[in-house]
């Protein structure tokens, strides 16, 4: 067990405090910042990505996986949260956002592919080509749901598409 959590990245560990205390604080009801609705998306994102700084996993299949999964999420993440019952408060820049537990779990889900394609492109010879597009396909996933609903969330107070805040 020891050799396996050493193969994960140490940046690794921060950033899935960050996002667990994050998504924690989403399953009950909170008002936040609208620019904390740019942050996440970066995050989710930039944790998709990572496993392109090994030029090894720069291939046309695994990015392009990648990148359909973030459409296919993206558009997910909009029929999500198209309807979803926010409160806004345009003068302090605040967004009212009901509990929700599906930010916490898919972060979850992100961090348990990145864990399982950290461990497996451990192996040597690595015999599992096909994982990395399927890898690549489900975090683009989850990276598009979170990037569509909070785009999603951002065009509705933007557009006052969404009730004032009491």
């Amino acid at each position: 067990m020891h050799n396996s959590i050493s193969l994960i990245p140490w940046w690794v560990f921060p950033i899935l405090i960050f996002l667990v205390i994050r998504g924690t604080r989403l399953c009950s009801p909170c008002t936040v910042k609208i620019r904390e609705l740019l942050v996440l998306p970066l995050v989710f994102f930039l944790v998709s990505v990572h496993h392109f700084m090994k030029p090894d996993n720069i291939s046309f299949l695994n990015v392009s996986s990648l990148m359909v999964g973030m459409g296919l999420g993206s558009y997910m993440g909009y029929l999500y949260k198209r309807n979803y019952p926010i409160k806004i408060d345009r003068v302090k820049g605040l967004i009212y956002l009901p509990a929700d537990k599906t930010l916490l779990v898919l972060l979850l889900l992100s961090f348990g592919i990145e864990i399982f394609m950290s461990l497996t492109e451990s192996l040597r010879p690595y015999p599992y080509w096909w994982l990395n597009p399927i890898f690549m396909l489900a975090s683009g996933l989850i990276t598009g749901i979170v990037i569509g609903g909070n785009a999603t969330h951002l065009y509705r107070y933007l557009n006052k598409k969404a009730p004032l805040l009491a």
